[in-house]
């Protein structure tokens, strides 16, 4: 395949976000990127300290902890 040319992409937009950071999460299977957004659970949960030996949380449950449902 032919690399493309001309003007490479901007590397933020006019909001700050990082767009190379999109572009690589959606270069990834889905599975490659919960495999990384939970290695970066792991990581967090460990510098917090928390559970000492307790398994750390899946991804699911920290977007679940994010956005917890509202009781009737």
């Amino acid at each position: 395949m032919a690399k493309k040319t001309g003007p490479a992409p901007p590397e933020y937009d006019s909001n700050g976000v990082d767009l190379t950071l999109i572009q690589w999460m959606m270069d990834m299977t889905p599975a490659e990127r919960l495999e990384t957004l939970q290695a970066v659970v792991n990581v967090l949960w460990e510098a917090r300290g928390t559970g000492a030996g307790a398994d750390p949380p899946s991804f699911r449950q920290v977007v679940k902890g994010l956005y917890p449902r509202e009781q009737p």
